[in-house]
């Protein structure tokens, strides 16, 4: 189910992913590239986050409240509830969103940092012996 709601979502931006190319052609291969990686990377994570709350609760739970966290934390916290919707949607250099190469590795860190922490119980789902809780 999550990965065709990954899906579903993909396809109602497209027309965004495709405006600034300057032919149709011109979004096909980072779109042939970037979905199988994309969809294999969601995957995965579901699958470790599954598999660590079985350790954790004794029951597989997939609810995605890291990745909720993450972004409930950079609206409030760290922007303050403020977004600049022109930048957001800006492929300028100077916008505030772009990052280094378009890419805002500041998001990506707090992404695999809320999900580091599930790391833990995924090795314990898998036979490796893990302590619990700190001595």
């Amino acid at each position: 189910m999550n990965c065709t709601a990954n899906f579903a979502a993909l396809v109602i931006n497209n027309p965004n992913f495709a405006r600034y190319a300057r032919k149709p052609q011109d979004s096909l291969w980072p779109q042939v590239i970037t979905i199988p990686v994309g969809f294999a990377i969601t995957s995965f994570i579901g699958i470790i986050v599954s598999s660590s709350s079985s350790v954790i609760f004794g029951k597989a739970v997939w609810n995605p409240l890291t990745l909720w966290g993450v972004m409930v934390s950079d609206y409030y916290l760290m922007r303050k509830g403020y977004l600049d919707i022109e930048d957001l949607y800006s492929a300028r250099k100077d916008s505030l969103y772009y990052g280094v190469y378009g890419v805002s590795w500041h998001g990506y860190t707090a992404y695999f940092c809320g999900i580091l922490i599930n790391i833990v119980g995924f090795a314990g789902a898998v036979g490796v012996d893990v302590p619990i809780g700190i001595l």
